[in-house]
């Protein structure tokens, strides 16, 4: 969440005069895709069959959601939609979902989250400072325990999902994240500020500041990764393509791994990551940590830009495309992910703006 690097200004060619337009016609869609039913307070825990708290969910709100929910719980958000997040047109707050534990730390374990559609409405104009001053996040999670979100739409907030392991640095954390849709994502997509291992797999990350986060904010004496924690974080079937969200400033980085402490280690395989303009940073920022590991030879690095002007990294175990192979290859994989989770195929050019992008629920049952 907090960049520590200082700011290099960078062009944001795509005029934005329609945005705010746009995005309310595609919040108007999402509304009529979930049958513009208001939103209704959760319906009390209710035992399944394996055991757990069953939390169901839906209409529209345009307030935050902050819960304290019992371990062993599944959130059923299937038909539910928070336009929360924004100080204009439908937003009320920063946040649209904080999700506490009821044990005495305050952290809970087996915590589910299903579905769901979280649009902001950061106005795009905003340079990335004043964006992370805003601050917030579609998803807090305070937890002690594995959590894991499936088949989440997340657009225009400023963090993604944000992991607060509870009790901070207890190493008892872990989490997953499958089968969703980030876009216009104003920071990181993905904030693991607090270093829990985890595994995201089969998501799609279509114009994104930052795709992951580990970074020393206030580590101090505690550990970050603990002697019996797994150090690993898996990204598996992963396509992230990083875009200037905020206003002039151009994009991210892909990892932001930072601060003299150890960090967990990736293991990458069967992923693509994308780029198609200068970084915020400049290209010496953008740079690959070296607890990265690639795995399998079917991970792709893709220059949108113009040939030949792409400045960032190209390790020798990744294959990198630029020019019209890598603009073919980024279509390809992003219809393919979205024809195989039940949405409409975007024939649009590679470079598209992500504030441009349909907020649609991913279909129950994908």
């Amino acid at each position: 969440m907090l960049d520590r690097e200082a700011s290099a200004g960078n062009r944001f060619s795509r005029p934005i005069a329609v945005i705010p337009l746009l995005l309310l016609c595609s919040v108007w869609v999402s509304s009529i895709l979930l049958s513009g039913r208001p939103f209704r307070p959760e319906s009390a825990p209710v035992p399944t069959e394996d055991g757990s708290n069953g939390i169901t969910l839906s209409g529209i709100t345009d307030k935050k959601y902050s819960v304290v929910a019992p371990n062993n719980t599944l959130f059923d958000a299937t038909n539910w939609m928070s336009t929360a997040i924004g100080p204009s047109l439908f937003g009320t707050a920063s946040r649209a979902a904080d999700i506490y534990g009821s044990n005495n730390s305050g952290g809970g374990s087996n915590i589910t989250w299903r579905g769901g559609v979280i649009a902001g409405s950061i106005p795009p104009a905003w340079s990335w400072r004043k964006t992370h001053d805003f601050g917030g996040g579609g998803f807090f999670i305070h937890n002690a325990g594995p959590i894991e979100w499936q088949y989440v739409r997340i657009h225009n907030v400023e963090d993604g999902i944000k992991l607060r392991e509870t009790p901070e640095y207890s190493n008892t954390g872990r989490w997953m994240f499958r089968d969703s849709y980030f876009t216009a994502i104003r920071d990181d997509a993905i904030d693991n500020d607090r270093f829990e291992p985890g595994t995201v797999q089969d998501c799609l990350f279509d114009g994104v500041y930052v795709f992951m986060s580990e970074q020393d904010e206030n580590v101090g004496r505690n550990t970050p990764i603990g002697s019996r924690e797994h150090n690993t974080i898996y990204v598996r079937r992963v396509y992230v393509r990083l875009y200037g969200t905020n206003g002039a400033d151009g994009p991210g980085k892909w990892f932001k791994w930072q601060g003299n402490v150890p960090h967990h280690r990736l293991e990458v395989s069967d992923a693509v990551f994308a780029i198609g303009s200068t970084p915020r940073l400049g290209w010496s920022m953008e740079t690959i940590p070296p607890e990265v590991n690639w795995v399998g030879n079917n991970n792709f690095i893709l220059w949108l830009g113009e040939p030949g002007a792409y400045g960032g990294p190209k390790p020798e175990e990744v294959t990198f495309l630029e020019g019209a192979a890598a603009r073919d290859k980024w279509i390809s994989v992003r219809n393919k992910w979205l024809n195989d989770h039940g949405l409409p195929m975007q024939n649009l050019p590679a470079d598209y703006n992500p504030h441009d992008a349909p907020v649609m629920q991913i279909p129950a049952g994908f």
